[in-house]
């Protein structure tokens, strides 16, 4: 009988020490943060993993959060340029939590947070494009192409928003498709031969030129 006492009394201490520790501590592993709560209000928030006290519910609960880079495609948007041309085209954003305090208090979760994010490629890629024409888009002159520009300008827009407004930092947005409506693509074409037919006509006048010279120095 008192070898069964003493087996209760482990028991007991066994179980007051589970009970204790998942009640009064929260782990937090590599790749997350978290925001400690006190009946709904932050208390804390934690960006090194680690193991932290805290109060059982319903007094403290905790929000995880995945702290590492996350890939995120945009969704496809048709646009005008500043000529008045439609395109269609998608990005992809790759993004991390920075400041899980304003994440918690804006966002709280993932689904939201890409959805926010793709709000903010729209509206990024529609005020840019609207400052481009077509051919600074799609050109067989190389030098009139501006992809370069145009990204860095929608990942400047998207990135100071993101980190103010929702604690995100946004690492790279970059333009992953870019297609042409049917109605648009025969004036596409029109240019490009138009454009090549330029270049045909300075290379045949250069020809006869040197032609013509050669000619007269033959004479």
């Amino acid at each position: 009988m008192k070898k069964f006492g003493i087996f209760k009394w482990l028991v007991a201490l066994v179980l007051i020490l589970v009970l204790g520790y998942f009640g009064f501590t929260a782990e937090v592993r590599e790749g997350e943060c978290a925001v400690i709560t006190r009946f709904g209000a932050p208390r804390a928030e934690i960006t090194e993993a680690g193991l932290y006290l805290r109060l059982p519910w319903p007094f403290e609960d905790i929000a995880k959060y995945d702290a590492r880079r996350q890939y995120l495609e945009s969704n496809y948007l048709e646009t005008l340029t500043r000529d008045k041309r439609n395109i269609i085209l998608n990005s992809y954003v790759v993004w991390e939590i920075c400041d899980p305090l304003t994440y918690y208090n804006s966002v709280r979760s993932g689904d939201i947070a890409q959805q926010y994010l793709r709000d903010l490629v729209t509206n990024a890629t529609n005020g840019v494009l609207g400052g481009y024409d077509l051919t600074e888009l799609v050109s067989l002159d190389e030098e009139k192409i501006k992809i370069d520009e145009i990204q860095e300008k929608i990942f400047t827009r998207v990135s100071e928003n993101s980190a103010a407004t929702y604690g995100i930092h946004v690492d790279e947005v970059s333009i992953m498709r870019l297609t042409l409506p049917e109605i648009n693509l025969q004036s596409v074409f029109d240019q490009m031969r138009a454009d090549r037919q330029k270049d045909i006509d300075t290379i045949l006048a250069q020809a006869d030129r040197d032609a013509n010279q050669i000619i007269t120095g033959a004479d």
